[in-house]
């Protein structure tokens, strides 16, 4: 049984829709904060178990039976590494054998992006754990852009930090390509140990999204 954690999330939701093309509703388990928000998966025959990282036991009851879980990382800086490392505990105790971690190609202890920090913590503490386990390192969402450049199509004008090419990447495109590495192992790269990059093939600068910005909003 696969189990999938976040899966109402922006990502998670994706990925069970594409785990569900591959596999039986009864052969996946979500973990989710509202059960209320999953309804339509345990109609479709998914078991939904309503758990938190900040409650051990709620995960024991989530995780239980399951042979793979796939681990999507929070977004809450203050809490994110005490809670992974929660999760990753209770997976062993329940008898989880692989790990699949949604990181980031950015991961590192020394980085000044702090939620990279996190990602490399949670990594060596996977690596610690005995457990076989794989960082899929994710490109920077493209769903986060509007955001972060506070909605240039309004604006007329992108606010960015220091430019740099960076490896803008879909949740469609890293759901599907997460639910056949959490379906198919066979597909995991052999070359690249626990870290599976999952990345857009070219990387682009803000310069770069300016100008096709630009034609699209036909803005120069």
């Amino acid at each position: 049984m696969i189990v999938i954690t976040g899966a109402t999330g922006k990502l998670g939701k994706l990925v069970v829709q594409n785990v569900l093309t591959r596999v039986s509703p009864s052969q996946l388990a979500v973990s989710v904060r509202d059960s209320t928000k999953a309804s339509h998966l345990a109609d479709q025959g998914v078991r939904v178990a309503q758990a938190t990282f900040d409650d051990p036991s709620s995960l024991r009851e989530a995780f239980k039976g399951g042979e793979k879980l796939l681990l999507v990382s929070v977004d809450n800086f203050e809490n994110a590494v005490k809670q992974h490392k929660t999760a990753i505990d209770v997976a062993k105790e329940v008898g989880i054998q692989t790990i699949f971690y949604t990181s980031h190609i950015g991961a590192d202890l020394n980085s000044p992006f702090l939620a990279c920090q996190h990602h490399a913590e949670t990594e060596k503490y996977l690596s610690e754990s005995g457990l076989q386990w794989y960082s899929l390192r994710n490109g920077f969402y493209n769903e986060g852009l509007p955001m972060m450049l506070n909605n240039p199509a309004e604006s007329g004008a992108i606010y960015a930090p220091e430019d740099g090419p960076t490896s803008w990447t879909a949740h469609k495109d890293l759901a599907e390509a997460t639910a056949i590495l959490l379906t198919d192992e066979s597909k995991i790269p052999k070359d690249r140990g626990n870290l599976v990059p999952l990345t857009a093939f070219d990387a682009v600068d803000f310069q770069g999204i300016a100008e096709a910005l630009s034609q699209v909003l036909e803005k120069q």
